[in-house]
């Protein structure tokens, strides 16, 4: 695989700052001025020991490729990464940061993010990622995704949990710390905040087709009161192969 890829690269990034490196090393950085300057605290340390936490696929020992750990969180940035290119999709936090085990999978969606959807109206959006190398359209995978997407809105004690994490893990930003609240609020009093369905179809080295995602465009309707947005794309190699080199770039230091 090209150490170059733009892909690869970046994914990488991702894969960090899912799990809360940036946000580290700002705060470091801010707290520790005095510390950094005499010598006294290292951020390259700093980076190294949160680089150690990252998932590791030497420890997922002979599980099926298409279950390890590796391969479906480095499928699920690149469905981010998809999503916020095609629809704008803020993530200003990720499942990753809360996980105490890097190398399990997460719980619940696949990920969270937020939608503007008018001047001050924001969506929650809840993503749901299927991964797959086969060679068809749609992918057996897709049926699977419309079941999941199928069951998003009703599921509202996820959907309440996945607003409490956020909550706690935003930044200091006052204004999308109230928007989750008001939508905790109102799931509290029995309605659902305005929810984006985001399936996503990550493929390994066969094309991306608008038809692998039929079998959720079948069953849009069944989806009210969520709105639906999603993406198929294709990496261009091994789904296997790429998560692995992901998740071990991500955690070398050199």
């Amino acid at each position: 695989m090209d150490p170059a890829d733009l892909l690869l690269i970046k994914t990488v990034e991702m894969v960090r700052n899912a799990y809360g490196e940036s946000r580290i090393t700002e705060q470091a950085e801010r707290l520790m001025a005095a510390e950094i300057e005499t010598g006294a605290f290292s951020v390259g340390h700093l980076i190294t020991a949160v680089r150690d936490s990252l998932p590791d696929p030497s420890e997922e020992g002979s599980k099926k490729p298409w279950l390890t750990n590796y391969r479906s969180e480095a499928a699920e940035m690149v469905a981010r990464g998809a999503l916020a290119s095609a629809y704008s999709m803020e993530f200003p936090v990720a499942p990753q940061q809360a996980k105490p085990n890097a190398n399990q999978p997460i719980l619940g969606f696949d990920g969270w993010g937020l939608l503007q959807i008018a001047s001050a109206h924001k969506a929650l959006v809840l993503i749901q990622v299927k991964g797959t190398d086969e060679n068809k359209c749609p992918p057996g995978e897709a049926q699977k995704l419309a079941t999941e997407c199928i069951n998003v809105p009703q599921e509202h004690s996820k959907i309440s949990r996945a607003l409490v994490t956020i909550f706690h893990l935003l930044p200091d930003d006052d204004t999308l710390k109230k928007d989750v609240l008001l939508m905790l609020e109102g799931m509290g009093s029995g309605n659902l905040p305005t929810i984006t369905v985001a399936p996503v179809v990550v493929r390994g080295v066969t094309d991306p087709h608008v038809d692998d995602l039929k079998p959720v465009q079948d069953v849009v309707a069944s989806l009210t009161p969520a709105l639906a947005r999603g993406a198929t794309v294709s990496i261009g190699t091994n789904l296997t192969n790429f998560g692995h080199e992901v998740m071990t770039r991500a955690r070398t230091t050199s």
